[in-house]
């Protein structure tokens, strides 16, 4: 028909970015490496990696220094490109979404804790993001550390906090909004708090017992799927 406007196509999008824009993700979550590949220069770092990771399981990489689990981490996080492969979230192809578009919790290594920021405001940072009104950024935050045992440091800073409290407001900061995905990278560096957490959050009701939590170097006996690099790439 003349002067009609053309139909727009649907766009598929990752469940995650339901929490990019400020409500709880409703994908499941589920994981796909398919034949992914990274190269610096010449060199493979990760090659011809495959596994198919279940939603709301907790799954961790293993293996030696060297071996590319975090350079994996990272492809999965967005924060390294993907030379080769796809990485799919409940069948979505990924590979191309930048991070805040994937919308997934991270507890870096050095857990990047806000100095200037208190305990609250941190674990706030990702919901004053994405513009939560205020009366739920409250009560979020209250959730988040109240799993991590946080709720009577709420007005500390970093450098008032031992390494393991600031692990605490790291793991808070990536699930107060929650994703679907939760990566975290070497979790149990500070171990007070990672594996009474990690079993909490393996038995959490509602939404959140869709989260699937992919960890580097985390017990195998905290992570019923494991995979292991059985050498170094270098």
């Amino acid at each position: 028909m003349s002067g009609a406007a053309p139909l727009e196509t649907p766009v598929k999008r990752s469940p995650s970015e339901m929490a990019v824009q400020g409500k709880p993700a409703t994908g499941k979550g589920a994981i796909t490496l398919d034949h992914i590949v990274k190269r610096y220069a010449e060199e493979r770092v990760v090659d011809d990696v495959t596994v198919d990771i279940r939603a709301g399981k907790f799954f961790s990489l293993l293996g030696p220094s060297g071996s590319g689990k975090t350079t994996t981490l990272m492809m999965i996080a967005g924060f390294a490109s993907v030379d080769g492969g796809a990485i799919r979230v409940d069948g979505v192809d990924i590979s191309n979404v930048s991070p805040q578009r994937r919308g997934f919790g991270m507890v870096f290594q050095n857990y990047a804790i806000f100095p200037h920021l208190n305990v609250f405001e941190n674990v706030a940072f990702p919901l004053r993001a994405r513009r939560i009104d205020e009366r739920e950024i409250k009560e979020r935050v209250a959730w988040a550390l109240g799993l991590v045992r946080l709720e009577r440091f709420s007005d500390r800073y970093a450098r008032q906090l031992s390494g393991g409290q600031q692990q605490r407001v790291a793991i808070a900061r990536a699930i107060v909004f929650h994703p679907t995905v939760v990566l975290m990278d070497e979790p149990l560096d500070a171990a007070e708090i990672a594996p009474p957490f990690l079993r909490h959050a393996e038995t959490c009701s509602g939404d959140r017992s869709r989260w699937l939590k992919l960890a580097v170097d985390t017990m195998p006996s905290l992570a019923p799927r494991t995979a292991a690099r059985s050498q170094p790439t270098r």
